[in-house]
């Protein structure tokens, strides 16, 4: 194996070590719920193949705005949108999967809406987000909550970065991740940077905006020293030890206190 395939094996071995279950269990009692569906990998393909598909009709149709092309009617799901099927030709069936999803949400608290994501990643480019941002359902709903199966699928059927880990996670356990929609103001949101055991920085998760909560200098200091308190003292030291060498910490600072929204590799 080249060095260059060395080295991104070990970038993704080094991911998989920030997988959502290799923390969720030691932290649960300091984040949001969450429940898990193990998928197949003939399920996982299916939104790849999909994805290929779909990914260069939707450009087309972007640009020239034809009448019938899929963004043309936003109150559509694309997954199992006749006209879509037919533009793309062979397309995977994702209703089973869909269906699975569906029978699945009963059997846990999820509540109306709910946020999905694979173990690895979530659907945040999804395609179907410019959809759901143009459809009089989404008007009262942010673009990456969900309602039903079909919701969940279609994020991660129109998603590259879940078209991308399908073939970087090949043959590894992947599962889908089901958690309550939480309505998080972003000014309370932090990324928290931990390194050789020790939180070495704290930034606002909106880095390049400028918040009215946070303009009083001495509220600024009380709520570092909030969050600073969390990690540090309910973290950090139920972190596994590869984690507690380097990773990402998304914290919500909340008026009912601090807590955990998910954790990161390093950016490279």
């Amino acid at each position: 194996r080249s060095q260059e395939g060395q080295r991104e094996m070990a970038e993704l071995e080094e991911d998989y070590s920030v997988d959502f279950r290799v923390w969720f269990e030691p932290l649960r009692e300091f984040t949001f719920p969450a429940f898990f569906l193990p998928l197949s990998q003939a399920e996982l393909d299916a939104t790849a193949t999909f994805f290929d598909a779909f990914f260069p009709i939707y450009f087309k149709a972007l640009q020239r705005q034809e009448p019938g092309t899929p963004v043309a009617d936003p109150s559509m799901n694309w997954v199992d949108s006749s006209i879509i099927l037919e533009r793309c030709g062979q397309l995977p069936d994702l209703t089973e999967l869909a269906h699975r999803v569906q029978s699945f949400l009963p059997t846990v608290e999820l509540g109306e809406s709910f946020f999905c994501k694979l173990s690895t990643r979530a659907p945040k480019d999804a395609l179907a987000l410019r959809r759901r941002q143009e459809c009089d359902t989404w008007r009262i709903l942010p673009p990456m909550a969900c309602q039903t199966g079909k919701d969940v699928v279609e994020l991660l059927a129109t998603s590259q970065r879940v078209r991308d880990d399908v073939d970087a996670y090949r043959g590894v356990d992947v599962a889908l991740v089901l958690r309550p929609w939480q309505q998080i103001p972003l000014w309370t949101e932090f990324r928290c940077f931990v390194s050789r055991g020790t939180v070495t920085a704290v930034s606002q998760y909106a880095a390049s905006s400028t918040f009215p909560e946070l303009q009083d200098p001495a509220g600024g200091m009380q709520l570092a020293r909030s969050i600073l308190d969390f990690l540090c003292g309910s973290i950090v030291p139920r972190l596994p030890a590869d984690l507690q060498e380097k990773c990402v910490v998304d914290v919500a600072a909340l008026p009912s206190g601090c807590t955990v929204i998910e954790l990161n590799p390093f950016a490279r």
